[in-house]
């Protein structure tokens, strides 16, 4: 357990949970147990799978002129900024969720 931030009478805590996936919880200063704590952050956990599909991925490089393993191997900023424009289109999505339910 790492300990962030101490503000008052509580402090900040990061961890390793059983699942080996790192958490952050609220707990009093003179605890030790951040698995009873309050949790930190947004739970993007609970916004499920995000799909991109390989319609998305084939139309994304073929608009950037990507058609064969060869353009794709020629022209890999040009295949990173089509897939980049894919995962905006995520992170807006995981913007909006989280601005809902904070």
């Amino acid at each position: 357990m790492n300990v962030i931030q101490i503000r008052g009478q509580a402090k900040l805590v990061e961890w390793t949970d059983e699942a080996r996936r790192l958490r952050r919880s609220v707990i009093p200063a003179g605890a030790d147990d951040p698995e009873h704590g309050i949790p930190y952050g947004v739970p993007f956990e609970e916004f499920g799978a995000v799909v991109i599909t390989g319609e998305q991925i084939a139309d994304a490089l073929h608009k950037v002129g990507i058609w064969t393993y060869e353009d794709l191997r020629a022209h890999p900023n040009e295949a990173l900024g089509a897939l980049n424009n894919i995962t905006g289109l995520v992170y807006a999505r995981l913007v909006n969720s989280a601005r809902r339910i904070t």
